[in-house]
């Protein structure tokens, strides 16, 4: 089941500033939002419905919530500024398609509600088109029923809306909507701005597809932004804390799991596996083996490395389902390769480490390889971190049986 995002769009005549540039770099935005939705679904098997909403001289549902992107796409296009803001109505339009429409989705075993994104560039207008104190209060109004009044109006959860505001935008209304949902709230100063916002809350949903089996990194901001400048935004925390914050309210508690969490003991790290009955992961294995590379991080789950160079978490024994298989493969690696996750390693010529391998001659199995270090897990249980080029020494060497000779031509 899809994640579901609202798009509610200021379509008002303030945006067609500029012969009509500000709507056009809006579209454009949104486009290229709607462009890494789509990117996220092939890439990170996180597929998200999406609808779009527009108030302004019309208010109206322009999409229902829906993965059909070039439909989206098109309706996007034909965006056009006209008219006043009358951002209660728009919202009111966004509660009804969730509430149609919308539902929580579980995403590895973590359940997410829908988000609801509201851009705007000016202040909202009553029924007669005027900007005054009744036309705040009704949208503080409508904001309480996606906050603590959601269950009253048949939402499936309470829903964040996530604000960003631009040119004459009422900063103190939009923190208020923010607050009330549990979402968040940033103005940006222009048009490109308004672009990375909209690409940050398309990384944001990848974060939570690579991390949900996670609740200690899901949570984690350090992880958040290093997640974030792996993918090119070198985001400081005062911009970070709007973005977790929106994940956050996204998190549905889970007080009715869907399985007893009783579940079977996972392999331990070292463990070589293969795609397993429930697989449903399309191509991220490669068709080839990999590695347990964590056992301990979240029950129900193991976390795998391909032996093509890809990681992600899997699940064993969650929702009755097990995605990998353990098998007995070893990992081949040429000779120059050196030390490899996966591969079956013995003592090298500087050991200094005693008897922690269980005794001389035994074969440990790599799960994680850094910076001129190894971690090997021995037949003994023991999981201990070697040096692999550090200090200019080597404590391991590739069991011989498992390395093959390269043959070069001259």
């Amino acid at each position: 089941m899809p994640l579901d995002t609202v798009l509610c769009l200021d379509t008002s005549g303030s945006m067609g500033w500029n012969n009509n540039e500000g709507i056009n770099q809006l579209k454009a935005a949104a486009l290229k939002f709607l462009e890494g939705v789509e990117e996220t679904a092939k890439q990170a098997n996180l597929k998200e419905n999406v609808a779009i909403v527009e108030f302004g001289a019309r208010t109206q549902i322009l999409h229902s919530l829906s993965n059909n992107y070039p439909s989206l796409k098109l309706k996007i296009r034909g965006l056009k500024a006209n008219g006043t803001t009358p951002m209660k109505d728009g919202l009111l339009m966004a509660l009804q398609e969730i509430g149609k429409n919308g539902g929580v989705v579980n995403v590895n075993g973590r359940k997410l509600c829908p988000r609801i994104i509201l851009m705007t560039d000016g202040k909202p207008t009553d029924e007669n088109g005027r900007e005054n104190e009744q036309a705040l209060t009704a949208v503080l109004l409508v904001a309480v029923l996606f906050g603590p009044r959601w269950q009253e109006v048949g939402l499936p959860y309470k829903i964040p809306i996530a604000c960003v505001g631009c040119g004459n935008a009422d900063k103190k209304l939009l923190a208020s909507i923010a607050q009330t949902t549990g979402g968040m709230y940033v103005m940006v100063q222009n048009m490109d701005e308004l672009s990375t916002f909209f690409k940050r809350q398309v990384l944001l949903s990848r974060f939570i597809a690579q991390f949900s089996h996670d609740m200690t990194q899901l949570r984690n901001l350090l992880v958040l932004q290093q997640f974030m400048r792996s993918l090119g935004e070198d985001m400081e925390e005062r911009e970070l804390r709007p973005f977790m914050a929106l994940l956050l309210a996204m998190l549905v508690a889970d007080d009715d799991d869907d399985d007893n969490g009783n579940y079977p003991r996972p392999p331990p790290p070292g463990t070589r596996v293969r795609r397993g009955p429930h697989w449903k992961w399309g191509d991220q294995d490669g068709g080839r083996v990999g590695t347990v590379v964590d056992a301990g991080g979240t029950p129900g789950w193991v976390e795998v490395q391909w032996d093509r160079g890809n990681k992600n978490s899997y699940r064993y024994g969650k929702e009755s389902a097990f995605d990998v298989k353990v098998v007995d493969e070893n990992r081949r690696v040429l000779l120059l390769e050196g030390v490899q996750v996966g591969c079956r390693v013995i003592r090298g010529p500087d050991w200094k480490w005693g008897n922690q391998d269980g005794g001389s001659g035994n074969i440990g199995r790599v799960f994680h390889v850094g910076s001129g270090i190894a971690k090997v897990r021995w037949p003994n249980g023991n999981t201990n971190t070697y040096r692999d080029g550090a200090e200019g020494a080597h404590d391991l060497l590739v069991h011989p049986a498992v390395s093959i000779l390269k043959s070069i031509k001259l």
